[in-house]
């Protein structure tokens, strides 16, 4: 699972460790398996830098989890990196999902995966 973020996001971070434990914890576990799921973090990157390096090519299902906000949604260059993950989980089929959670409705107003999104209470 990777969860992706704003670099600048305020609660992005906490929301993320949030999903890591929820994640990772037993509770879980007993659900999923004997083993937590692995949690990768991708909120600050260097300028320039991909926002998430997913390895497309793991045996294993993915997620991405991409907390929105009004800094990601305003900034066109997140928006459409975004997009670009979505047409790439969409043509990965059933092993790879994309799950957007919007952290700030005001946020969705024009985001392209608004219909998609989860609400978090931040």
């Amino acid at each position: 699972m990777y969860v992706m973020w704003h670099p600048d996001s305020d609660h992005a971070p906490s929301v993320a460790e949030r999903v890591r434990e929820h994640f990772q914890s037993p509770r879980f576990r007993h659900t999923a398996g004997a083993e937590p799921l692995d949690v990768f973090f991708h909120g600050a990157r260097a300028p320039g830098a991909p926002h998430v390096e997913v390895a497309w090519d793991a045996a294993c299902p993915i997620a991405v989890v991409v907390l929105i906000d009004r800094l990601l949604a305003g900034n066109s260059e997140w928006v459409e990196y975004v997009a670009t993950l979505a047409d790439r989980a969409e043509a990965e089929g059933l092993r790879v999902r994309l799950m957007p959670v919007v952290m700030d409705p005001s946020a969705l107003d024009g985001f392209p995966l608004a219909e998609q999104a989860i609400e978090a209470d931040c």
